[in-house]
């Protein structure tokens, strides 16, 4: 086993060795399809040594973080998947082409548990947490009204490179600019150190790869340039950097939690349970024209999930704020009946809180004295 300062060191050594062979074989090998053979595993690399540094961050982290993990590395190893799928298209083509539709489609799908983890939060459920459940459940909603928008209708009319044209000028734009504010604001909204510290880890890393990813797909688009050119490093860097980010990541000490109020807090609650609904309204407005009945079956399973979600949540607060009453009259039961004199009392004044009848009765003071 490798001491952290060890595995920090490596995985910087590992980012620089990808970069340079990247740039490397781009200059070096005299044959196209040799280029495009290693660029394209270069970026597997890239993206499976980010998957790796989640994991080692999963193994080293507390509770919460173990749960915010594993959702990263699932989606570099989807982006390695499609990447793969890209590779194998171009070396069976022997040409430098457009990936096919099933790869988009991966690629676009890859950063979905970006998503998902918006729906973390700290407090560990020993039962079903069915809040977290119908949430997923609106998240699969969303998945499939965004193919068939996205994908399965407009493919009806539109050629391959139409379609590869599409997902590269906007659509992806667009995937990466929601993602970017969504994560930003859950990173702004969290309660503890540890929550602001891994949202703002997670979209800090997207903001990087919209920035960089840019350069190269603009460079496809107006340019002509494919795969196996010096711009291919800015698909690779976002992932080395955040691999790299990662291994230096250190878990911050936690301070009690900053409840949040008024606007805030309303926002801290609902602003995700709220906002897919929403996606799935603004979708299925899109795709009935094509797909009435489908729309109108989304938005009504949609806006069912998100009601059933409201009762579960009331439920749980009612059932919190009982059991908080229980214990407070307990707590007073116990206060007030013992025979032995007790108070309660204000550390940094010195304020007396609180005093039961047997300190009254063994001092001689009033109680409001």
């Amino acid at each position: 086993m490798f001491s952290l300062k060890q595995s920090r060191t490596r995985f910087l050594l590992a980012a620089i060795a990808l970069i340079a062979l990247q740039l490397l074989a781009v200059a070096a090998l005299p044959k196209e399809n040799g280029r495009v053979l290693a660029s394209n595993l270069l970026q597997v690399a890239s993206s499976l040594t980010a998957m790796w540094a989640c994991w080692l961050a999963f193994r080293r982290s507390s509770p919460f973080a173990r749960r915010f993990w594993p959702f990263l590395g699932c989606s570099f190893g989807a982006w390695s998947v499609a990447q793969t799928l890209w590779l194998v298209n171009e070396a069976l083509e022997g040409v430098v082409v457009g990936p096919t539709n099933a790869t988009l489609i991966l690629f676009f799908f890859s950063f979905t548990p970006f998503v998902l983890i918006l729906f973390l939060n700290q407090e560990e459920s020993r039962t079903q947490d069915w809040e977290r459940t119908l949430d997923f459940l609106q998240i699969g909603i969303v998945i499939f009204c965004a193919y068939l928008y996205v994908f399965y209708l407009p493919t009806r009319w539109e050629s391959q490179q139409e379609t590869s044209n599409r997902m590269l000028d906007h659509v992806f734009v667009v995937r990466n600019l929601v993602l970017v504010v969504l994560l930003w604001l859950r990173a702004a909204l969290g309660r503890s150190n540890r929550e602001r510290s891994l949202f703002s880890l997670a979209a800090g890393f997207v903001t990087t790869y919209a920035v960089l990813t840019r350069v190269p797909t603009y460079a496809r688009l107006h340019w002509s340039i494919g795969t196996g050119s010096w711009m291919d490093i800015f698909w690779s860097l976002p992932f080395l950097i955040f691999a790299v980010l990662i291994a230096f990541w250190e878990e911050p000490k936690e301070s009690p939690e900053r409840r949040p109020r008024g606007l805030r807090a309303l926002l801290a609650m609902h602003f995700a349970p709220t906002l897919i609904p929403l996606m799935v309204l603004a979708l299925a407005a899109q795709i009935a024209r094509e797909q009435l009945v489908v729309a109108l079956l989304a938005i009504l399973v949609s806006f069912a999930l998100y009601s059933l979600r409201l009762v579960v949540t009331q439920l749980r607060e009612q059932k919190a704020a009982a059991e908080l009453r229980r214990a407070e009259e307990k707590f007073r039961l116990l206060f007030e009946s013992n025979p032995l004199p007790i108070w309660v009392y204000d550390r940094q004044t010195g304020e007396f809180l609180e005093v039961n009848d047997a300190a009254v009765n063994k001092y001689g003071y009033s109680r409001e004295q």
